[in-house]
């Protein structure tokens, strides 16, 4: 997504009255790198190791004829449906990366996944600590939500990533823009 793009898809977020002070999008490969890569690696991992279980366990029955052996197949089909929907959503994300666009306005930050696609708004009450990596060129600003839903995004990858803005241009003036915008108010 082009600058011109991602200033167009969040300025179409904006609530009336509500100013952006600033937007940009990240380089697609490196957005990858932020959490949708490891969903794929573990889901591939998980998937063949149900497929591997499910063969497995449907060749015991004709082992040792005992019919409880029959339902470990079933059990398997379970474990490559969940596989598979790790692998369809962690696909998902990482096509997602080319639609990514962030932004700034005077009320809150936005992450938006798309041009009509999902939005996600932290504002001045929901922001605790801000976490920068990377160098004064481009870098990656990590939100600490500050609370106790935190714990999923610091501690459980699979299911939702961490709220940020990856790979951004001049990370060091958009936290100071964050702090003086929407933390000094609170």
């Amino acid at each position: 997504m082009t600058e011109h793009e991602a200033r167009a898809v969040i300025t179409s977020r904006l609530q009336p009255g509500e100013r952006l002070l600033w937007s940009d999008s990240p380089r697609p490969w490196k957005a990858v790198q932020n959490a949708p890569l490891l969903r794929l690696l573990f889901a591939t991992f998980f998937l063949a190791f149900a497929l591997f279980w499910t063969w497995g366990a449907s060749s015991a029955p004709s082992k040792n004829g005992s019919p409880v052996a029959q339902i470990f197949p079933a059990f398997g089909l379970i474990f490559i449906g969940f596989a598979l929907y790790q692998l369809w959503s962690a696909l998902q994300a990482i096509i997602a990366c080319w639609e990514t666009a962030y932004g700034l306005t005077d009320r809150r930050v936005i992450i938006t996944i798309g041009k009509d696609g999902s939005t996600q708004s932290l504002g001045p009450g929901s922001l605790g600590r801000i976490e920068r990596s990377g160098d004064s060129e481009r870098g990656t600003l990590k939100f600490d939500l500050g609370g106790p839903s935190d714990w999923w995004y610091t501690r459980s990858w699979m299911w939702k990533p961490q709220p940020a803005f990856v790979d951004i241009r001049d990370p060091a003036k958009v936290e100071a823009a964050i702090y003086t915008h929407l933390l000094s108010h609170r």
